[in-house]
């Protein structure tokens, strides 16, 4: 299980184009619910509809919320308020732009990460116009590796998809790093900078465009199979995989809520 994703914006086609994005770049595997609109068919938010959103989305490991505008926030805080006391600590708001945060939150979440580290990851996205210094923070830095024996390992890979390391592709990306247990950092250059291939924040500020040169160093156990998956996924331009969602996959997903702000939908 994975910790679930809520998205709740004062539009429904936002919340649900969201819902739309992360169901494509992520796939099936996080939770996710979504809702939008007063309920009456305008724009606004509904507490009984968040509240059917975190149904939707409910993991034991926890609920991220992405809000769009301070009313929708204070919606959210009231609809936790209103759960049990024995899940009320386990839904919490982030503070993260809705679109950016909920695919990189989702992302995090499908590596296996914790309600905390979902919650730094898609809160870091606020800041994704400035690239920082590797790592952005605590919560992108790769633990060093367990000692090894085995050595650095090393190569490259030129971009051929057409829309280079962005987005869909960078999620891809990361999701394959994270199989892994070894160190496994990415460049645009030889010598660096090197950013943690398993960080989505990361990964996308390196903006690398179609015909740019990947360069990576893996560290590890497994970094002989990491580096190969990797340089195999960038050379067959990215590639989908099942586990991806078609175009039209978020129409059978978990916690739909429809422009009039009716009941959600289990598919």
């Amino acid at each position: 299980m994975t910790v679930g994703i809520v998205i709740v914006s004062h539009s429904p086609k936002v919340a649900e184009g969201t819902a739309d994005m992360v169901r494509q770049m992520v796939g099936t595997m996080v939770p996710l619910g979504w809702c939008g609109g007063d309920g009456q068919g305008g724009l606004g938010s509904d507490v009984g509809a968040i509240l059917r959103a975190i149904e939707a989305a409910w993991s034991e490991d926890g609920v991220a919320v992405l809000v769009d505008l301070g009313g929708a926030a204070m919606q959210a805080e009231m609809a936790i308020e209103l759960l049990d006391e024995g899940r009320r600590a386990r839904v919490q708001i982030c503070e993260a732009p809705l679109v950016e945060g909920a695919v990189i939150g989702a992302t995090e979440a499908s590596g296996g990460a914790d309600l905390a580290a979902v919650r730094a990851v898609a809160a870091s996205a606020m800041g994704a116009a400035t690239p920082p210094a590797w790592p952005a923070s605590a919560a992108d830095a790769t633990p060093p590796a367990p000692d090894s024996p085995e050595p650095i390992r090393r190569g490259q890979a030129e971009l051929v998809n057409a829309v280079g390391l962005h987005a869909r592709p960078a999620v891809r990306f990361t999701q394959t790093a994270k199989r892994f247990q070894s160190r496994i950092e990415v460049a645009l250059a030889a010598t660096g900078p090197w950013a943690d291939a398993k960080s989505p924040v990361q990964v996308m500020r390196l903006r690398a465009g179609q015909g740019r040169v990947l360069h990576l160093q893996v560290e590890g156990a497994d970094a002989g199979a990491a580096l190969d998956a990797l340089l195999q996924l960038v050379r067959q331009g990215f590639e989908d995989s099942p586990g991806l969602e078609s175009s039209r996959g978020v129409e059978n997903s978990r916690g739909i809520e429809n422009s009039r702000g009716v009941e959600n939908s289990r598919g």
